[in-house]
């Protein structure tokens, strides 16, 4: 299922394989250092990329899938409710601004929801700025590519 779902995202054309993989591999280890068993009480985020229910609810309701918010400490599964909600939300970008998201519009909308990346939220967007920061240092030690 998840090939099947993640190779349907890419033929849409909303995400680059290689790019996802790349910011799938920096947000684990930013949101959890890639433990796949962490849980913050305090807001619920769980798993590896720390999903909340309402990033569940968000796919669930969008795609018409079943996950529950235990799935999220499945790595496999985490990985596609991560990319499944991305691209959903890439398109949003795409749709309000007419631009193809980059990995940092990807990575502020995973950290501070659809409108992560908007500077008319100042609170989100400087939550989402320092968010980005780190997970750009993380691709470039992961990596040695050259984030801009």
């Amino acid at each position: 299922m998840k090939s099947f779902l993640v190779m349907l995202v890419i033929l849409c054309g909303t995400i680059c394989n290689a790019d996802i993989n790349k910011l799938i591999s920096a947000l684990k280890f930013v949101e959890s250092s890639n433990n796949p068993t962490a849980y913050r009480s305090d807001t619920g985020a769980s798993g590896i990329l720390q999903i909340r229910k309402c990033v569940i609810d968000d796919v669930n309701r969008i795609y018409k899938t079943k996950f529950v918010h235990s799935d999220a400490f499945i790595v496999s599964k985490a990985e596609v409710i991560f990319t499944l909600y991305i691209s959903y939300y890439a398109g949003y970008y795409k749709k309000m601004t007419g631009k193809v998201a980059t990995l940092e519009i990807m990575s502020r909308q995973w950290h501070g929801g659809p409108r992560g990346w908007d500077s008319k939220y100042k609170g989100i967007y400087k939550n989402t700025t320092k968010y980005w920061n780190s997970v750009k240092i993380v691709m470039k030690k992961q990596s040695k590519c050259n984030i801009a």
